[in-house]
């Protein structure tokens, strides 16, 4: 993610605010990837301190990708969370549960992925009537194609 830009918006209480971060967020993605590099991958973060969202805009759509709820007895975990996003070279310590938290399902790495992955699926979608087809018979990713 180093190449890339970091938007980061802090948030008294992200349950009364979350509104305000879903209107205001995509602008200011969409203004941080016009700034400096070509194809630059742009990352929204908000926190509140308690919780922390990632987010990312994918044709336009702001896409939650990852979020994170802060253990006051495990700062360490936050960190972890946060490694892949903020550091340059991420030094990680190899540990089972540090290593779920930076590339695990809830993890910002895995959220991109998915969403990646769901915007290829989409296009492969569209552009082949066959796949379409094959797809839709299969319930798991029938609603990815719609």
């Amino acid at each position: 993610m180093s190449s890339g830009a970091i938007v980061i918006e802090l948030k008294s209480d992200l349950r009364r605010e979350q509104r305000d971060v879903e209107a205001a967020m995509p602008r200011y993605l969409a203004d941080a990837a016009t700034q400096g590099e070509v194809d630059r991958a742009v990352v929204g973060l908000v926190t509140d301190g308690a919780t922390f969202q990632a987010y990312m805009l994918r044709g336009g759509v702001l896409k939650r990708v990852a979020r994170y709820e802060t253990q006051v007895e495990a700062p360490e975990r936050l960190l972890a969370w946060l490694e892949p996003l903020i550091a340059a070279q991420p030094d990680i310590v190899p540990d089972p549960t540090i290593v779920t938290l930076a590339f695990g399902r809830q993890s910002l790495a895995s959220g991109r992925a998915r969403l990646a992955a769901r915007c290829n699926l989409k296009a492969t979608c569209a552009n082949n009537s066959l796949l379409v087809g094959w797809i839709s018979v299969h319930r798991r990713f029938a609603t990815v194609c719609r």
